[in-house]
């Protein structure tokens, strides 16, 4: 098995651990029986460029973190296999993702260049989270979010901008997501509409029909009757 950027050395490493920026090209090639296991970890996950993966990539071998997180990403499939499902699930991904980006902070030549990175991107991932727990408090907002991480709300704002993002379309997105599901799961009757719309976190029924039918195209109530005729 070989497995080569066409713009970095190396790549003949039967067996190591190898990374693969997917936004460049790269050769695949397989002579013989082989088994190959991959963890992809998307670039707003990771929190940092393109350019400071593709530059950690040939110094992978030197860190101090190869070895472990090798034997972590060997290991991984079992792991998940063995595991019910639940929120632990959820952290193994974050630790992962953590463990990943320290390997490739471990290779950093530019340690300052780096921090600022990676504190930006790990501050987005944080955030999201925060939110992804809280998504039914009516009180997200950037000060909320502030106090919670120990920053200013400017820095909330510019940690969503970074990644081309609004803090308030997040939450939105988010909220409307999460009643959608609820309202396909539940029956259509009197007031479930807007009790669903109050737990979610909308101020009023009619405001949260207005972002529903902007978002999906369809009314809430309406949504309810599509999932229920789907069974």
């Amino acid at each position: 098995m070989r497995l080569k950027h066409r713009d970095l050395p190396g790549g003949d490493r039967i067996g190591d651990l190898q990374l693969v920026d997917l936004t460049s090209p790269y050769d695949f090639l397989v002579a013989a029986p082989s088994v190959l296991q991959a963890v992809v970890i998307d670039y707003a996950q990771l929190g940092l460029s393109v350019d400071t993966v593709r530059s950690a990539i040939p110094r992978l071998p030197a860190s101090p973190l190869y070895a472990m997180t090798r034997r972590h990403l060997q290991d991984l499939p079992a792991i998940i296999d063995a595991m019910p499902p639940g929120p632990a699930l959820s952290m193994l991904g974050s630790a992962t993702t953590d463990l990943v980006r320290a390997l490739i902070a471990s290779t950093a030549t530019q340690q300052g260049q780096w921090t600022t990175e990676a504190g930006n991107g790990t501050l987005f991932l944080r955030l999201t989270a925060f939110i992804r727990q809280h998504q039914r408090d009516r009180d997200l907002s950037a000060a909320r979010l502030a106090a919670a991480h120990a920053v200013s709300e400017r820095t909330v704002y510019a940690a969503f901008a970074q990644h081309g993002e609004h803090l308030a379309e997040w939450v939105m997105r988010g909220r409307l997501e999460g009643a959608r599901t609820e309202l396909a799961r539940i029956p259509s009757s009197a007031g479930s509409v807007g009790k669903v719309a109050h737990t979610w976190g909308f101020k009023d029924a009619r405001h949260f029909a207005r972002r529903f039918r902007a978002a999906y195209g369809v009314s809430p109530r309406e949504w309810q009757q599509l999932s229920a005729e789907r069974g």
